[in-house]
């Protein structure tokens, strides 16, 4: 079995809108069988020899995240062949950011796989930084809200910061569009002032976008005569996490930041 790239294999099956993404067919065509058992303590698990496979899915999950869970065993059946058994845990399908582990290294495959740029690109165009645009995006591409926030950052029209917080209130990663400096960086710890922080702790249940001082997400001196637009969302998956958009809605005080020395975030 060679390796197929995740664009290789939606081109050869003839895929040219969401829908046609069926995951099941490509796992098929791949030479892994989806079945779906309930799993306790992980999302999947994947079995394999020569060229074929088992993938089994939890089916317990949101449809979401089956899709997913299923996208990232190919994502390893396709980067790490010869591992005889791969049993992904909950915390597994959460793993990005810049380090190369197998848990991300299948994670980007399965993005690429079920929230392919060529597809993604044009629907998510001009649609607002905020979690009611990714939940349209994310059932129009059957997906789960996280990775399709993840996507969002990465492919959608306008600057900003996607960051996850744990549980006990640290951030576990970030991602953001190329046009924030690289040393922009999401506090350690949510801020007590923030709505990320009151959501955590139960203070309130929901959030809208709303304006907010810049210095309760950034620690450069100069954060708080900026403003940011915030909009978060607490996920009750495994332990639970928080997922914090944030958008520069003036962007010229982004291009100010451009400006200065970035040595100083």
């Amino acid at each position: 079995m060679i390796y197929h790239s995740p664009d290789a294999l939606l081109i050869n099956l003839g895929v040219i809108e969401p829908q046609d993404i069926d995951i099941e067919a490509i796992a098929y065509f791949c030479g892994a069988t989806v079945k779906y058992r309930r799993l306790e303590g992980c999302a999947a698990r994947i079995i394999g020899s020569n060229d074929k496979a088992i993938i089994t899915v939890d089916e317990c999950s949101s449809r979401g995240r089956q899709r997913f869970s299923v996208a990232h065993e190919l994502g390893h059946w396709m980067n790490h062949r010869g591992t005889a058994f791969l049993q992904c845990q909950n915390a597994a399908m959460f793993s990005f950011g810049e380090s190369r582990t197998p848990e991300t290294i299948a994670n980007i495959f399965a993005s690429d796989l079920i929230l392919p740029e060529f597809l993604f690109k044009p629907i998510a165009r001009n649609l607002p930084l905020t979690f009611e645009s990714a939940s349209k995006l994310s059932d129009i591409f059957e997906t789960s809200l996280t990775a399709t926030a993840i996507r969002l950052i990465q492919y959608g029209s306008f600057p900003g910061i996607l960051a996850c917080y744990g549980i006990d209130g640290k951030r576990k990663w970030y991602s953001k569009t190329n046009d924030v400096p690289s040393s922009l960086i999401p506090a350690r710890e949510l801020h007590h002032e923030s709505q990320a922080f009151d959501l955590l702790y139960g203070k309130i249940q929901k959030t809208s976008p709303t304006i907010v001082n810049a210095g309760l997400w950034f620690s450069h001196p100069q954060s708080n005569q900026f403003t940011i637009q915030e909009h978060s969302v607490k996920i009750n998956i495994g332990n639970g996490y928080i997922l914090s958009f944030l958008h520069w809605k003036d962007e010229a005080q982004l291009r100010a930041l451009n400006s200065e020395n970035e040595s100083d975030w």
